[in-house]
Formats: C-alpha cells, sequence, structure tokens
C-alpha cells in the first residue's frame, strides 16, 4: 500500500468501520523514513487507523521516500 490515504475517514469509511476488518487483514504493514515527505500525512493515516482500531504494523526507519527504505 502506498505511504497513506488522502481523508481516510471519507475512503475507506466502510472498511474503517467494518467490526469484521482485523479478520480479514492478512497483513498491514508500513514502514517510512523519517525524512519521507509523507511522514506528516502517514502519521495522520496511522492516528485514523488506531482510532478505528485496524491492527497493523508502522515502523519509523532511517532514511527518506526511496525504495531501499520499504524493501527491508
Amino acid at each position: 500500500m502506498s505511504a497513506y490515504v488522502h481523508k481516510a475517514d471519507k475512503t475507506c469509511s466502510d472498511t474503517l468501520n467494518d467490526p469484521q476488518t482485523n479478520s480479514r487483514i492478512k497483513l498491514l504493514w508500513h514502514r517510512i523514513g523519517e525524512d519521507d515527505y509523507l511522514l506528516t500525512e502517514l502519521k495522520k493515516f496511522e492516528s485514523t487507523l488506531d482510532r478505528h482500531g485496524i491492527q497493523r504494523d508502522f515502523v519509523i526507519t532511517e532514511g527518506n521516500h526511496s525504495w531501499p527504505v520499504w524493501r527491508h
């Protein structure tokens, strides 16, 4: 998945509000570099996922918006 979903509460409302969502997710994983220009937006998205109790792994590492950061 990309780093974040713009207006996630609206864009993903069916999924976020579905009580079965966590049982359907096999893996939702975010990895982002601390210098990535999308970090602020991803943190907003993470906050939305938190509010809805969506299970996932979220990791901030060294690096920027580049493939080597994500592939590890």
